[in-house]
């Protein structure tokens, strides 16, 4: 029997992972991850069968955030404790800068830890907004 199967190429030790978040039409927040966010969300957008499932029907698709992870473990974790916060953190987390070095964190503590950062950065804006 010859194995006809989709199958993932081997992991390449130089590929680096993203990952990503996504608003659809309706204002659903999606996560995932890719090697090439532009090429993955194409796929989303486009009616061919690599798209996620849960997406088809509901673009157009607007890139909120895209996040450099390094390896596939690393970003697999992340997209696991970002699907596990809420809509309102999810948003939160998805309107910091990656580049400031605010977002990695994030993840580093698993889902608690990164219910407790938003908290604090929550009350730290909150108290920003009162003394001005």
């Amino acid at each position: 029997m010859s194995d006809t199967g989709a199958r993932l190429p081997p992991e390449s030790k130089s590929e680096v992972w993203y990952l990503y978040v996504l608003r659809t039409r309706a204002g659903a927040i999606y996560t995932g991850i890719a090697t090439d966010v532009a090429r993955r969300l194409s796929e989303h957008e486009g009616a061919g069968p690599r798209g996620a499932k849960s997406l088809r029907g509901k673009g157009p698709f607007e890139l909120l955030y895209r996040v450099r992870l390094g390896d596939r473990r690393t970003a697999l974790r992340a997209e696991h404790a970002m699907k596990q916060l809420s809509h309102a953190e999810k948003t939160r987390i998805a309107s910091t800068d990656p580049d400031a070095g605010r977002s990695r964190p994030v993840f580093a503590g698993g889902v608690q830890a990164s219910r407790r950062l938003i908290a604090r950065q929550s009350t730290e804006s909150a108290r920003e907004e009162s003394h001005t």
